[in-house]
């Protein structure tokens, strides 16, 4: 990866523990899913989502840790491209509150990154 333990590695676990309220075994799990998010950036990437999936899903942070352990490769999807247009779609198409759609994405949060046209919309045809 090219990462320094020091100067990247350990700072990002320090912050998604802090941040995530993960305990050392779900940090571990985490990265053993996704190990491409230890070389996401915090600022550029990380954080902005987070926000995002706690303000869209009105969702505190332990609430988006626990999903982002069972899903860290949601912290790689654009909120633009991929993100908001699963979510607007699940409350357009299934006509979902917002406190339905957290529910959902709750119990399945592989729903933030598959594809609606391939795998969403179809399955409801």
């Amino acid at each position: 990866l090219g990462l320094s333990i020091d100067g990247n590695i350990e700072p990002k676990f320090q912050y998604l523990q802090s941040r995530l309220g993960l305990s050392d075994s779900k940090l571990r799990e985490t990265i053993n899913r996704f190990p491409a998010l230890l070389g996401l950036s915090i600022d550029g990437n990380i954080e902005p989502k987070l926000c995002y999936l706690q303000e869209r899903l009105h969702m505190n942070e332990k609430q988006v840790g626990k999903i982002i352990n069972r899903q860290p490769t949601i912290l790689a999807r654009s909120v633009d491209n991929k993100l908001e247009p699963n979510i607007a779609w699940l409350h357009k198409r299934l006509n979902l509150t917002d406190a339905e759609v957290s529910k959902i994405i709750w119990k399945q949060p592989n729903l933030l990154y598959l594809s609606i046209l391939e795998k969403m919309d179809p399955s409801l045809l």
